[in-house]
């Protein structure tokens, strides 16, 4: 600044472009200035972090996951339970069964018994006993039969295997097994029955297509044949 005359004249400082100010810039590093100065700012505002933000979200994700695994890992305890529950219902069943089979001493009642606890106890629509005559069997119970040689080709893989066969019957089992009920047969499960002298079959039949299917278990259908199969062996 100088005096020419009574003119104050006030030189002003030149403005240079290349230093003029990144307000953008500027707030940008006194903010993160700021938040080093003061780390207890997202302890006050943790809604504002964005680590948090993103660490809630994969956390909503995981709680998700994880109640839907629970969940479904629940529902296959119950049905295992379930699936116990029924098992040690039938194993009752059958074990009463056994201990009623050893006490009859006729093969008449033994027949009688096991109509009437298959379709009583295990809810059996319709089945049939079939036992291939010995020769020295001189009794009149009409579940002993003979069977020509169709009937033995028809079966014999089953007593070769010792395997039930399940599912819809072709039309010669199905007649020979079940006779004049054969028409409601859907589906059945045809089992063998093997002991010494013993060879016949124990057939369950049901008009629902899907109870005895191909692919289902026949462990106890298996275990209550070898039963009836010993106790018929012992009255003979």
């Amino acid at each position: 600044m100088y005096i020419k005359g009574l003119l104050i004249v006030r030189k002003s400082k030149s403005i240079n472009p290349s230093t003029k100010t990144d307000a953008t810039t500027i707030n940008a590093e006194m903010v993160a200035g700021y938040l080093q100065q003061h780390p207890e700012f997202w302890q006050t505002y943790p809604d504002l972090s964005p680590s948090f933000k993103v660490n809630s979200s994969l956390l909503e994700r995981q709680v998700k996951n994880f109640r839907q695994k629970n969940q479904q890992l629940k529902q296959q305890l119950n049905d295992l339970i379930d699936v116990a529950k029924k098992n040690e219902q039938l194993n009752n069943k059958i074990q009463q069964f056994a201990l009623t089979l050893m006490s009859i001493r006729h093969l008449s009642m033994l027949f009688q018994h096991s109509y009437f606890c298959f379709k009583n106890h295990f809810q059996v629509e319709w089945m049939s006993i079939v036992i291939k005559k010995p020769a020295n069997y001189q009794g009149h119970c009409p579940e002993f039969q003979e069977f020509d040689a169709q009937i033995s080709d028809e079966f014999q893989p089953l007593f070769d295997y010792k395997q039930c066969l399940c599912g819809r019957p072709n039309a010669i089992k199905n007649q020979f097994l079940f006779k004049e009920e054969a028409k409601h047969i859907e589906s059945a499960i045809i089992i063998p029955l093997i002991d010494e002298q013993v060879q016949g079959l124990l057939a369950l039949g049901s008009h629902n297509p899907e109870r005895y299917h191909k692919e289902m278990s026949t462990h106890f259908h298996q275990h209550i044949g070898a039963l009836l199969a010993r106790a018929i062996q012992m009255q003979l």
